[in-house]
């Protein structure tokens, strides 16, 4: 698979990661401005997070510590859940996957419910001879999310606050 190719699988990637993210589908959901405007700061995190992974100088709590000061700057959102370190981690997993040419499969939302962010990195592997279906395997090494909602409280201002997970 060429870099190209590659690149263009990590960001497919990195889109559905970032899909199922429930801090920032909150925070583009209640910008406060256009909705256009949002999405196009949705679309600057996401090649942000592409070229700091990709660049592979940065370590997972560089990368969370940018995605969490750009959530505050630019959504005015405060990531007391601290997802961003989750986000940070499936998206350098996921490119280690892409650069050994498979691709992750990234669980998506289910009956219109939002996952909190994705706990475990499905990937298919690509069968050498062509000849075989591709094989789904699991990191099972991570300890999986009790419920695929997270708890959010909604003040009478109606600022919405994802809740830290309980572990």
């Amino acid at each position: 698979m060429s870099l190209g190719r590659v690149v263009e699988a990590f960001e497919t990637v990195l889109d559905e990661i970032l899909a199922s993210w429930t801090a920032l589908d909150l925070a583009v959901g209640h910008y406060d401005g256009p909705l256009r405007d949002a999405q196009e700061k949705r679309a600057v995190l996401l090649e942000s997070i592409s070229d700091a992974v990709r660049q592979e100088k940065y370590e997972l709590n560089d990368i969370a510590e940018f995605i969490n000061d750009y959530m505050y700057e630019n959504f005015s959102m405060d990531l007391d859940d601290n997802s961003q370190f989750d986000v940070a981690r499936v998206c350098m997993e996921a490119w280690c996957v892409c650069k050994e040419g498979r691709v992750p499969q990234i669980p998506r939302r289910k009956n219109g419910a939002t996952c909190s962010v994705v706990q475990d990195l499905a990937v298919e592997v690509d069968s050498e001879d062509n000849d075989a279906e591709d094989t789904e395997m699991v990191d099972d090494s991570q300890p999986r999310a009790r419920s695929s909602n997270p708890k959010t409280i909604t003040d009478d201002d109606g600022w919405t606050t994802v809740c830290p997970k309980q572990h």
